[in-house]
């Protein structure tokens, strides 16, 4: 279905099926010993109202991936190389920093980590979400208050036309994620990248956040990036899962096939990482080794080093491949494993 956007003073049609689409992205870091790929053929896809989960262990490039679409690498450290970024069909990389700006915190925002540090000490709340107001939607200082009091409530802060008036450090942790989320929501974003928005919180916040933020996913028909390591918050929040691992997809399935049939040997390896209340376990299992570092990448499969069902094949090249409807696998012997045993 085409739909119609505005940018720029251009009207521009798109009849993409994705709202956001990620296309061949590669991310270098400058280091020591030159400039070493962060992240490397990175293809993403996003509908709008859908929900798709970047999974992987930290250090694994999901990050630096959210901060490449958004255009916040901080250059020349890190360095977009190639690759393209479009929403709703418009080549975001294509853009100048001001094109940007204008369009960050209004159809494509983002919830970043750790919203004591993210949150400018300096400015009440109130003030905070005002700026995404005025600065996209043109309104005064009063009006912004007012409607940074009606988004405090939506996200379920209490007393907001008191709480408004607070700074940051006011708020506990559970509440200070709300905020953030009401900056990010303020203009009803198209896309939302949401950055691992339930570290360091407790369970039951946890709960409360990712159901906050389906709630307003189902209100906005949001198209929802979930950055996170913790598969517990993928099987309940995201119908379509990619797996990264060293800066590459190693596979994409639907939440249901991810868990139940693994595809890649690394994708097994997390769930099966994970606690299991039918089964008692004196240890939990773990992938031995650890993620390499952007230099020792191998020049094959990336997951070669820790893989136990790896092969003389996987020292070469190894391309991502459908490999049924809605699945992908970067993996050369995916076709003679059998993975879900090693789940039981």
């Amino acid at each position: 279905m085409a739909c119609a956007i505005h940018l720029g003073g251009r009207r521009v049609v798109s009849d993409a099926a994705a709202v956001l689409q990620v296309k061949d992205l590669e991310v270098t870091a400058l280091t020591d010993r030159g400039r070493v790929p962060i992240a490397t053929s990175v293809n993403l896809e996003i509908e709008r109202g859908r929900t798709l989960a970047l999974v992987g262990e930290s250090g694994s490039g999901k990050t630096v991936t959210a901060l490449a679409i958004m255009g916040l690498l901080p250059e020349p450290i890190l360095r977009r190389e190639q690759g393209q970024v479009e929403l709703d069909g418009v080549a975001l990389t294509s853009m100048s920093e001001r094109e940007l700006s204008s369009l960050r915190g209004d159809r494509l925002s983002m919830i970043f980590q750790e919203p004591m540090t993210s949150l400018d000490p300096a400015f009440t709340v109130g003030q905070l979400i005002g700026e995404v107001l005025r600065r996209h939607r043109g309104l005064s200082r009063s009006a912004a208050r007012a409607k940074g009091i009606e988004l405090l409530e939506r996200v379920g802060i209490p007393a907001a036309s008191h709480r408004v008036n607070d700074y940051p450090h006011a708020f506990s942790g559970g509440m200070r994620q709300r905020v953030m989320i009401a900056m990010a929501i303020a203009c009803e974003p198209e896309v939302l990248i949401a950055d691992e928005p339930t570290t360091a919180l407790d369970v039951t916040v946890q709960a409360q956040i990712l159901e906050l933020l389906r709630s307003l996913q189902d209100e906005f028909d949001m198209a929802v990036l979930l950055v996170t390591h913790d598969l517990a918050v993928v099987a309940e929040s995201s119908e379509t899962v990619a797996v990264m691992y060293a800066g590459q997809i190693v596979e994409v399935a639907s939440s249901q096939d991810l868990f139940t049939r693994p595809l890649h040997p690394y994708t097994a390896g997390l769930v099966r990482s994970i606690p299991r209340s039918d089964v008692r376990q004196r240890r939990l299992d773990a992938i031995g080794g650890r993620i390499p570092a952007p230099h020792e990448v191998a020049v094959g499969c990336h997951f070669v080093q820790r893989c136990d069902y790896a092969t003389d094949q996987c020292a070469k090249a190894v391309e991502i491949v459908a490999a049924a409807p809605g699945r992908q696998v970067r993996c050369c012997n995916w076709e003679s494993l059998d993975l879900s045993e090693s789940l039981k």
